[in-house]
């Protein structure tokens, strides 16, 4: 700690993203989680946010984040993050195609008491779908 408001925080975001997801260490994900979780508004708990996530290693057995900027102020800690993963079984119904992909996303964490309490993530899945062959794109006639 600092003592800037804010910074410890940070750090349990950052522990969040690369000793729990990054690590699979489902320990580390459910005690910085909120019992009340929510993601996009959607109460998951620490437990739906553990179904999220092997869906997402399901698909992407190698996928790894890496947390390119992180702001914080107070309860809030905003970061911008860039997966990256071979697509190796289905996703959204799209079966695997083999190839390394690469998308963003933007996530606003806010805590309480230490832990994160909500998430609202915006990600590229536009540019993840397209990569993945789960888009076409239109061609002018």
């Amino acid at each position: 700690e600092l003592g800037l408001p804010g910074v410890g925080n940070r750090d349990v975001v950052t522990r969040f993203y690369e000793d729990g997801v990054d690590a699979r260490n489902w320990k580390v994900v459910a005690d910085l989680l909120a019992p009340d979780f929510t993601h996009n508004g959607q109460r998951l708990g620490p437990e739906g946010q553990r179904r999220s996530l092997e869906t997402l290693y399901a698909a992407f057995p190698d996928v790894r984040v890496t947390l390119d900027d992180t702001v914080f102020e107070g309860e809030t800690v905003v970061v911008r993050m860039t997966w990256t993963g071979i697509h190796r079984g289905a996703f959204m119904g799209i079966p695997a195609c083999g190839r390394r992909v690469s998308w963003t996303a933007i996530s606003i964490i806010r805590l309480s008491a230490g832990k994160i309490a909500r998430a609202w993530v915006n990600e590229d899945a536009l540019g993840l779908l397209h990569q993945i062959g789960g888009v076409v794109e239109a061609r002018s006639r």
